[in-house]
């Protein structure tokens, strides 16, 4: 029931140490560092909670959810298969990414 909660903190968590770290490279204040990271760490629960009571219909907002899922995958795959210089595949990086999808599926069964 809590795993969604535990994923946004475990992913949460390493993100806000390296904005916090940009935050301050940029020399901003104390104040906006902890405001920038306090909004932060908000606006995946405010989302989460908006959208569900915008979004009162459970079929209308599980396909919101995977249109937003399909976006983040699309921007990460992009950062990591297209990450040298000639935007190519990388095979290397790209069959643990498929192995660890067919493991994913598996454990659904």
């Amino acid at each position: 029931k809590h795993s969604l909660l535990l994923g946004l903190l475990i992913h949460k968590a390493p993100i806000s140490f390296i904005l916090a770290s940009l935050l301050m490279a940029y020399r901003l204040n104390k104040y906006m560092v902890i405001l920038g990271i306090v909004f932060f760490s908000l606006s995946a629960p405010l989302g989460i909670w908006f959208g569900a009571e915008i979004i009162q219909d459970k079929v209308i907002f599980s396909k919101v959810l995977a249109v937003s899922a399909g976006i983040i995958l699309h921007l990460s795959t992009t950062i990591l298969l297209e990450s040298n210089e000639e935007h190519s595949i990388q095979w290397k990086k790209l069959l643990p990414m498929i192995l660890g999808a067919l493991l994913a599926t598996l454990s659904l069964l």
